[in-house]
């Protein structure tokens, strides 16, 4: 070691300096060795529980097939519109229209180039004598496909909703009125006659309408009678009844109308009725009974054009009557739609409509 004043050399262990005589700098001390504590060992981490794994890929599973879902759809919309419109006829056989009109507002949302939906959907309306809502489909589906057809129905809709005086004839068809052209009987008053009555239900064009004819004993013209056109439907928008008590009865767009035999002149109406026929019958004193396919399933009326009792369906297990008879106060009303599959018949007792199961398909001879 050296001298830290004069720098003379000295030994290891000298505590002066054999030369100055100065105190030599006692060696410095290592610094303490601190042990380093052992490393603690980590505990391992949990893992997830199994559940929670299960509910996670539950989630992202749902979420796949929403979205797998939404792509079908969208790349084969066709076979989904189809679908639709499959389910609405279905809920219509089940007089289920909320069902049936949303089906068919959701295939008009699918596939708004295809016109059988809104023009389902538009008689839909019609029938339950939603006009505004008709017409608002009918525009919508004219605007997205361009059809003349859903034109036509637009316009029909709008001049059979138009007041006569504003409106008048549509172009091309005459008022329903009496004519009589058989001018060889103007002496002979139409009383005296036998007459019978000839109803011609017509198709042209796509528009349906009848032309009532009275006809002499020797088949000459008496009288004739023209009821409106109408835009043809999945229903006969008019139908004959027949005749009962110098009366002829038919249906004209869901409204019951009685005319003069002898003369072809109108002689009430009746609107309450509301159906398209499928099935009539007459009691004694000539009260009518009818049955609408869609509803109601029976309408009763006396000869005079009032309304006695109507009943829009006995049960929603039976639907589609097809054939009406009357014996003694009851009348029997066989049915198409029926929930074991054949046709059933259904008693109903006039004294308070209540009704029965016929153990077999029953019709009384009149």
């Amino acid at each position: 070691m050296y001298c830290p004043h004069c720098g003379a050399s000295a030994p290891d262990n000298a505590k002066f300096c054999t030369r100055c005589g100065r105190p030599l700098a006692a060696p410095q001390a290592a610094p303490p060795v601190v042990p380093t504590p052992p490393e603690q060992p980590q505990p391992p981490k949990k893992r997830p529980p199994l559940r929670a794994l299960a509910a996670v890929l539950a989630v992202l599973m749902v979420a796949l097939g929403v979205v797998i879902a939404l792509l079908v759809i969208r790349h084969n919309g066709t076979q989904d519109y189809d679908g639709c419109m499959a389910l609405a006829a279905r809920y219509l056989e089940e007089l289920d229209f909320e069902q049936a009109e949303a089906m068919y507002l959701e295939a008009i949302q699918l596939d708004p180039s295809q016109v059988d939906a809104y023009r389902a959907l538009a008689g839909l309306y019609i029938e339950q004598e939603r006009f505004e809502d008709a017409l608002d489909i009918l525009a919508r589906g004219i605007a997205a496909t361009g059809s003349g057809e859903l034109q036509q129905m637009y316009d029909a809709l709008t001049a059979r909703l138009t007041p006569e005086e504003e409106n008048g004839p549509a172009e091309g068809i005459e008022d329903p009125a009496v004519d009589s052209v058989d001018e060889t009987n103007e002496n002979n008053t139409a009383s005296n006659l036998a007459i019978s009555v000839d109803f011609e239900y017509i198709i042209d064009g796509g528009k349906e309408y009848a032309v009532i004819t009275g006809l002499d004993e020797a088949n000459g013209v008496v009288w004739t009678y023209q009821t409106d056109q109408y835009e043809c439907a999945q229903l006969d928008r008019v139908s004959e009844l027949g005749s009962r008590s110098g009366l002829f009865y038919y249906v004209e767009d869901r409204t019951v109308v009685a005319l003069d035999i002898s003369s072809g002149k109108k002689v009430w109406e009746n609107a309450s009725f509301g159906g398209s026929p499928s099935a009539f019958t007459f009691d004694d004193d000539g009260n009518l009974y009818i049955c609408g396919y869609f509803g109601p399933d029976l309408f009763v009326m006396n000869e005079n054009g009032e309304t006695i009792h109507k009943v829009e369906a006995f049960s929603s297990d039976y639907y589609w009557p097809i054939e009406i008879s009357y014996s003694e106060g009851m009348v029997a009303i066989t049915y198409e739609g029926t929930p074991s599959g054949p046709e059933e018949t259904l008693i109903i007792h006039l004294n308070d409509y209540s009704y029965t199961l016929s153990e077999h398909p029953l019709t009384w001879d009149e």
